[in-house]
């Protein structure tokens, strides 16, 4: 056995500096997980990230303003995984001894997880920070309340990297240092109580202040109604208690719940794994640190579960964090998720060294497995550095275009300049009813009736008559002669709960000699989802309306046949339309 130590080591950290090596590399040439490398990083700036539209006003500490300076964004998110990394190899170090773990595992823990961090959330000049400096304030609170006085080295330490994680987290900081203080009191025996008393005043002193100094982003141009992101659920109105109300959703929670889903399904089945073998397996000395670490653990998968699509959409906004997020101020407009997981790591990661036998080996894979195959391209998940629904625009264009810094970055992100362009012209144009337009319309379902929808009244339309979508419906029109189109609008009538959940336009410049759609349309524009008319706010900023404003703005096209397709799917709605309308060149060609 002591042979295979003596082995292990020099292998565990030639691989720890292989593994980490390696993945710096592709970290800095990975894209960037926000759009702080875009201008300037010295005081208070708009951030938005990019996979998740989340807009914060966010300041950075002095340590990675200072990196920022000197070398950029690339180099200052570099410093910040090195120093997350010693931390965290400090923290497991403590943790280590005594144990009969060999030594150097802590590192090699240590840099297989804290890279997964760094490949799935990339550059995120809010994470990286917050979670750096969380496991620095992991370790000094051990190594205070591990000796029965408190010194005033210690006492200034604790104070600098206090200051440190409240300046990189803000408003994230009274929920870290909580976390911290809890889970040092579960793995300490016993707390000496005036370094408990220094320790709680000035770490809640500190995050305090941070939380008040947070300004609220500018996000008040938007009409009433305007939306940015899809809105899932019945509780997305819910508004905060105490702090700002924004004035529109700006997180992707449906793509931030589906890219963490994955995740919480990895790290619950290795939590189980350790509970199973690995309190049973401790050393007595090790067994009340074990279930400290465990009940920690096991919080914060609960509240990160809340957070995914494993809960019922009704529920999400009423499990932890959403309650929370209306309570504490300036967390309505912050993803907290991210956060919560990856301290959850950081205990995964402790509860595996305090755990010795199989059941650390197995969790650890179980963990890294996990991530690989949840960042993987045919993996269940996403990685939250890239929304795969949008185009990733250059960093560099933040600083050009300050309509970027605002929540219409996903709008500029999902739509064409052109689209944009287009639906600010369209707004003072006038659709013209199909009625005098059409000879003849098709439909997938009940063709019979699908003349309705170009009848002139209001009161009639067509519907698909299953009470649901299933993503095949469409309707083919047949115009007189070709029409320069510029954009389709379908009213609703009474039944405004119809609208198509997603809705793609394809055209002919001539009509083929079949009465339905061929596969040669040619497609002209998509929504995927449908979230609304497009429309354009006075200042620029582009937005979506309400989803039952059935009006799709494109580049004007040459077409005598459009294809209208609904290609979502809803268990209780089905698709139906009253009027078609169109806009259109008045000085047209004809046959």
């Amino acid at each position: 056995m002591q042979t295979l130590r003596s082995n292990l080591l020099p292998a565990l950290g030639l691989g720890t500096i292989v593994l980490f090596g390696l993945s710096l590399s592709k970290l800095i040439s990975a894209p960037y997980a926000d759009s702080s490398a875009g201008y300037s990083t010295t005081g208070w700036f708009p951030l938005v990230h990019l996979a998740t539209n989340a807009l914060v006003e966010w300041k950075f500490c002095p340590v990675t303003s200072l990196f920022s300076q000197i070398g950029g964004q690339a180099l200052a998110m570099t410093a910040m995984l090195v120093i997350g990394w010693i931390g965290l190899v400090n923290w497991l170090s403590v943790c280590e001894a005594g144990n009969s773990s060999p030594k150097g595992i802590s590192a090699f823990i240590a840099t297989v997880l804290w890279v997964s961090i760094g490949m799935f959330f990339g550059y995120d000049g809010v994470l990286l920070p917050t979670l750096a400096w969380f496991t620095w304030d992991l370790w000094i609170l051990r190594r205070i309340f591990s000796k029965n006085r408190l010194q005033i080295s210690d006492l200034t330490l604790l104070t600098l990297i206090t200051y440190l994680l409240c300046a990189g987290s803000h408003q994230l900081a009274i929920g870290l240092v909580t976390v911290a203080l809890f889970l040092c009191s579960l793995i300490v025996e016993r707390i000496p109580r005036p370094s408990l008393y220094w320790v709680i005043a000035i770490q809640f002193g500190l995050a305090g202040y941070f939380l008040f100094q947070v300004p609220t982003p500018e996000t008040n141009p938007y009409p009433l109604g305007a939306s940015v992101v899809p809105l899932y659920g019945t509780t997305e109105g819910l508004y905060p208690r105490i702090g700002p109300e924004l004035s529109i959703q700006t997180i992707d929670k449906q793509f931030l719940w589906g890219a963490l889903s994955s995740l919480a399904l990895f790290s619950a089945l290795a939590l189980i794994v350790l509970l199973l073998g690995g309190i049973r397996n401790s050393r007595l000395k090790t067994v009340r640190a074990v279930q400290g670490v465990a009940f920690s653990a096991i919080a914060l998968t609960l509240v990160l579960v809340f957070e995914t699509t494993i809960v019922p959409v009704e529920l999400r906004q009423l499990g932890p964090l959403g309650s929370l997020s209306r309570i504490v101020p300036t967390w309505n407009y912050t993803p907290l998720a991210p956060t919560v997981f990856g301290m959850l790591l950081v205990l995964l990661a402790t509860l595996i060294v305090l755990v010795r036998g199989q059941a650390a080996i197995f969790s650890l894979g179980v963990l890294i497995g996990g991530m690989s195959y949840t960042i993987a391209p045919q993996g269940l998940g996403v990685s939250l550095r890239v929304n795969p629904a949008r185009e990733q625009i250059p960093v560099t264009q933040f600083a050009q275009d300050p309509r970027l810094r605002t929540p219409s970055y996903a709008v500029f992100a999902t739509e064409s300049r052109a689209v944009i362009e287009r639906a600010a012209a369209v707004q003072t144009e006038h659709f013209h009813r199909a009625k005098d337009l059409v000879v003849e319309v098709n439909a997938s379902h009940r063709p019979r009736r699908a003349r309705k929808i170009v009848d002139g009244n209001f009161s009639t339309r067509w519907s698909s008559g299953k009470s649901r979508q299933d993503g095949d419906e469409w309707l083919l029109l047949r115009l007189a002669r070709p029409l320069k189109v510029g954009g389709v609008k379908l009213a609703l009538g009474n039944y405004y709960t119809d609208f198509p959940r997603a809705i793609e336009i394809r055209y002919q410049e001539r009509c083929g000699s079949g009465a339905t759609p061929s596969d040669d349309y040619t497609p002209i524009i998509s929504h995927n989802p449908w979230l609304g008319v497009l429309g354009v706010t006075g200042n620029g900023l582009p937005y979506y309306g309400g989803q039952s404003d059935v009006t799709l703005i494109f580049p004007s096209v040459v077409a005598e046949c459009l294809l209208v397709r609904q290609t979502g799917s809803s268990e209780h709605f089905e698709w139906s339309v009253s009027e078609v309308s169109l806009a259109f060149d008045e000085e047209v060609g004809t046959r």
